[in-house]
């Protein structure tokens, strides 16, 4: 795997990374989930990337989940996110990303709109 500075932060981080997409919740189950994730750690990525828009932001929950049950050290892996202003009809059941990560932290964030 290849790696690359973040910025003046120092940070390696994995020139591929593992996003969610609608992947989580949608597609997958958590147990394939967790298996995607562990694989991609074993081949070297450690960036990971969710938003609260994907799959009605049930895949923070999955990712944030399977890196528990992981139990991988929190400054081992980096997890970007992303969350959207405006949304036509806010849904007040929707959790911030760093809640739905049960704990989770985000790393870095983009704001669409």
């Amino acid at each position: 795997m290849q790696y690359r500075r973040l910025g003046r932060t120092g940070l390696q981080v994995s020139e591929l990374s593992l996003g969610s997409c609608v992947t989580y919740a949608n597609q997958v189950d958590f147990r394939a989930a967790k298996e995607m994730l562990a694989l991609a750690m074993d081949s070297g990525v450690n960036f990971f990337d969710k938003a609260d828009v994907y799959a009605g932001d049930k895949n923070e929950s999955v990712m944030g989940d399977a890196i528990k049950v992981l139990k991988w050290p929190r400054l081992n892996h980096l997890v970007s996110t992303k969350f959207y202003w405006g949304l036509a009809e806010p849904d007040a059941t929707r959790q911030p990303g760093w809640q739905a990560m049960r704990g989770e932290h985000g790393d870095p964030w983009c704001i669409k709109n």
